[in-house]
């Protein structure tokens, strides 16, 4: 019998591990942009109000002096579709706003990830790699494009880069980075 139990312990421990959906029912400090680091961790909030005034202050420590090489735009994604949906000029808001935040944190900690959320959609950036990965404004919203023609410009959706780093929009009170 204990041989059983130790088969169980070794084969159910590393899927106690792996990384599990972050619930967007946790982004209860209203709307803005959430950080959150590989163990799904808020790490810093910019509200909208600071967001919109483009005065905003971010965490200089979270962006590297060398980030990875990789360049998204130049490698193909596969595109997810989900069933939840949101408002439509709550995700334009929404993707101008993530762009504004990825330009000034520039990259994404490996396991990390980058997500605002606006009225009912929230939109994302998640690194599901162990190494800092660059972020692009050009390249989330060619994803996001790409996203609108396949699944509905107002339906969930995700584009995920063989690198690790996807984006993605869902409606709020739904996972993300799952």
């Amino acid at each position: 019998m204990p041989s059983l139990y130790k088969w169980l312990l070794v084969c159910l421990l590393p899927l106690l591990a792996a990384s599990t959906p972050i619930d967007s029912n946790t982004l209860d400090r209203g709307d803005g942009v959430y950080v959150h680091n590989k163990d799904g961790q808020i790490i810093d909030f910019v509200p909208i109000a600071e967001l919109h005034s483009k005065n905003t202050n971010t965490n200089a420590s979270i962006v590297p002096e060398e980030t990875s090489s990789l360049e998204e735009r130049k490698l193909a994604f596969e595109m997810k579709c989900f069933k939840a949906t949101f408002d439509t000029n709550d995700k334009r808001v929404g993707l101008q706003d993530l762009g504004d935040i990825m330009d000034r944190y520039k990259t994404l900690e490996g396991g990390g990830s980058l997500v605002y959320t606006y009225y009912t959609a929230v939109l994302y950036a998640c690194n599901y790699s162990t190494s800092r990965i660059n972020l692009s404004r050009g390249t989330s919203n060619k994803v996001h494009s790409n996203l609108d023609s396949k699944c509905g410009s107002n339906t969930a959706a995700r584009g995920d880069y063989k690198s690790g780093l996807s984006y993605g929009r869902t409606k709020k009170g739904k996972p993300y980075c799952n």
